[in-house]
Parts: C-alpha cells; sequence; structure tokens
C-alpha cells in the first residue's frame, strides 16, 4: 500500500539523516542521500536497469552506509526506480516542512 511504501521509504531516509552532517531529515543533503541510498540498494539487488548508468560517488559514512542497508535487507518488495524514489522523497519532505509550519 501506499502508506507502507512511504513508511519503509521514510525509515530508510531517516536512517542515513541520523548520520549526515546535519542530523536533520528534511534538511539532508540529496549529495549525501542519494550514494547511500544507491548503494544500499545495490547492494540487495533492488536497482533497476536504468539506475545502472547512474554513477554516484561512495559516500565516506560507513554507518550510513550499514544502516540503509540493514533497512533495505528487511524489505521484501521490490523497489520504484531512483528516479521515482527521489520524487518521492522530495514530495515527503515538502508536505513535512508545510506541516511543521502549519503548526
Amino acid at each position: 500500500s501506499p502508506l507502507e511504501s512511504d513508511t519503509i521509504l521514510c525509515d530508510i531516509v531517516t536512517s542515513i539523516s541520523d548520520h549526515s552532517p546535519g542530523g536533520n531529515t528534511l534538511n539532508c543533503p540529496y549529495r549525501f542521500l542519494c550514494p547511500v541510498l544507491f548503494h544500499a540498494l545495490k547492494a540487495h539487488n533492488y536497482l533497476h536497469e536504468e539506475d545502472l548508468i547512474a554513477d554516484f560517488n561512495v559516500c565516506e559514512s560507513s554507518s550510513a552506509h550499514e544502516s540503509a542497508s540493514s533497512r533495505v535487507a528487511k524489505v521484501s518488495c521490490s523497489f520504484p526506480p531512483m528516479r521515482a524514489l527521489l520524487c518521492r522523497i522530495a514530495m515527503l519532505r515538502a508536505l513535512n516542512r508545510r506541516a511543521i509550519y502549519a503548526l
């Protein structure tokens, strides 16, 4: 379901951003998030063919890689392409920012 997939994605992104320089999910730079997510998905053979042409530099944070990889390992369904995941992450971040400002 969409709610479950958003929950899984949020869990993975939160685990990555916890190890980012700022430690904030809403402000974690994509240059930190993308390589970690890419390599976690690649380690578990969840990448699509169109994702394999991307060349993400490996992030120096081994703790972020371990955390993301352990979250991805728990998922038993397939993932959409990276482009779709990054779009969904952007939408969820925007929704969360709006919710914060509304409160």
